[in-house]
């Protein structure tokens, strides 16, 4: 399940922080968030002794999506607004590489 614990992670951050400076992106990630989510949580319920893995894909959309986090926190404490246009650019990236973990059938 430490996919799916990942992907709370960043919803809550996404929540906090995201919708106050880009409700777009916000809505956007989320969205693809919930889509992981909920498929992480059919997959389970498909075949109880499936091992749910991420693919490489996933791992770097979630290393995006980690970094862009930091950024944006530190935008907030440091109120450099390019940190914060930094951030967008990595969530947007993040997409894609979401987009390329659902084609390739990961979590």
């Amino acid at each position: 399940w430490d996919p799916v614990a990942d992907k709370l992670l960043i919803c809550f951050v996404i929540v906090l922080l995201l919708f106050e400076k880009n409700l777009v992106l916000g809505v956007l990630i989320l969205l693809v968030e919930a889509f992981f989510v909920l498929g992480a949580v059919v997959h389970t319920m498909q075949s109880a002794n499936a091992e749910i893995k991420a693919n490489a894909w996933g791992k770097v959309k979630m290393t995006l999506q980690c970094i862009g986090a930091g950024l944006l926190i530190l935008s907030v404490i440091t109120g450099f607004a390019s940190l914060e246009n930094l951030a967008e650019i990595i969530f947007y990236v993040s997409l894609g590489f979401a987009a390329m973990s659902l084609v390739k059938h990961g979590i």
